[in-house]
């Protein structure tokens, strides 16, 4: 399946949900990005990341319905996933600096699985922090903890 297919294929959907909306196509270095700006956000504003996984999933399942095949894509509405990104990026790095000064491990607040990678990922490169996810759904959570070298 090429990009406009799967460009039409997601147009259609969101379509027959009665929004009106514009896409745009942007090209991660693993994933395609399919960004939706939808002008009647209103029907958007609870529950973002719930509604965002449950129309990524519906969408999934259309295409690969009709095609046989569904190739990896991320959906972004009125870029609140990016907004969302940027902000968990931003309380992990003032959290690890609180987890560095105080040598303790200090949790987040519970997130969803994509939250919680993007918070793991922000933390990857460090040598002196690690991360580990905790708790159980929906209540699951990211710790942050100093390495102690011995």
């Amino acid at each position: 399946m090429n990009e406009d297919q799967l460009k039409n294929l997601i147009r259609e959907f969101i379509n027959v949900l009665g929004f009106e909306h514009t896409i745009e196509l942007s090209q991660d270095a693993d994933k395609n990005k399919y960004n939706i700006f939808i002008g009647d956000l209103d029907r958007w504003t609870n529950n973002k990341p719930e509604v965002l996984a449950a129309f990524n999933h519906l969408i999934y399942l259309v295409i690969r319905k009709r095609m046989g095949e569904a190739p990896s894509f991320i959906i972004d509405v009125n870029n609140w996933r990016e907004f969302r990104e940027k902000e968990i990026k931003e309380m992990v790095l003032e959290k690890a600096k609180e987890a560095r000064f105080f040598k303790k491990v200090v949790a987040l607040p519970s997130m969803s699985a994509y939250e919680r990678r993007t918070a793991h990922l922000a933390l990857a490169g460090e040598v002196d922090l690690t991360t580990e996810s905790e708790g159980n759904e929906p209540e699951r959570y990211v710790i942050i903890k100093p390495v102690i070298k011995v």
